[in-house]
């Protein structure tokens, strides 16, 4: 039985970040993608969705206490459970 991961990705629209999620959109089940903005995130979207594979997006900068806490927030929602 071949595993599909749930992978969190920060910085997700850029560089190092956009590459890796490039990467796990052939093989992840979920990827939850952070960006400080939300349009990049929603491109970065519609560019990387296929079946089969459910993409989360959350515009948060990790600087931000506050922001970071949201964050945790959202994923300890839609994080899907095993």
């Amino acid at each position: 039985m071949r595993l599909h991961p749930i992978v969190l990705i920060t910085g997700a629209t850029k560089g190092i970040g956009r590459a890796i999620a490039e990467r796990f959109s052939d093989s992840a089940a979920e990827l939850h993608v952070v960006a400080r903005k939300p349009e990049g995130l929603e491109a970065m979207k519609a560019s990387l969705e296929r079946p089969g594979l459910s993409i989360t997006t959350y515009a948060a900068d990790l600087s931000v206490p506050e922001e970071v806490g949201d964050l945790v927030r959202a994923l300890r929602v839609n994080l899907k459970k095993l």
